[in-house]
């Protein structure tokens, strides 16, 4: 399946900061789109619920593509995995910040970046087990999955986003 999995602020960040706005770079979204029907990147359905409840563009936007193959739903195998994160999360933190942490979509997205071997796409950055915040990064590596940032995608992927003036 998916080589890369996608957390929700992989959509949100581009578009609230301005880089990647629907209307100055379209290219960014299309590349989205293409890569996904193509297999190698995707987000679980969880991402897309959070973005349609957001009822902005970006909300919008993946509200139509629900049913494509950018959002994935768990299967079964995928649920297990998730349980086995769940099972590290409520092990490892506070019960409130665990039970913050799962949920939402991100326990979801790294349970199908277990089963499928993949990378997850974060903008968030790994923190102190001591500062008992769950952070993507920090359980994505108690799973020895690799956790990288949008434009690592990129070079690996050597996607280049042409904007036409």
């Amino acid at each position: 399946m998916a080589l890369y999995w996608l957390d929700a602020m992989v959509f949100i960040s581009p578009s609230r900061q301005g880089y990647y706005d629907f209307d100055l770079a379209p290219s960014f979204w299309m590349m989205l789109e293409d890569r996904s029907a193509d297999g190698v990147l995707a987000s679980t359905t969880r991402v897309c619920g959070e973005l349609a409840r957001r009822r902005d563009a970006v909300g919008a936007w993946a509200e139509a593509r629900k049913e494509s193959r950018l959002f994935i739903e768990p299967n079964e195998t995928v649920q297990d995995a998730f349980k086995k994160v769940a099972d590290y999360v409520i092990g490892n933190y506070k019960h409130h910040r665990g039970a913050e942490f799962l949920g939402d979509a991100d326990p979801w997205l790294i349970a199908h970046a277990i089963v499928d071997r993949g990378k997850v796409v974060t903008h968030e950055i790994p923190n102190s087990l001591m500062a008992q915040q769950v952070k993507i990064p920090n359980v994505c590596k108690a799973f020895n999955i690799e956790c990288i940032i949008l434009f690592e995608m990129f070079r690996e992927l050597n996607i280049v986003l042409e904007f036409k003036g």
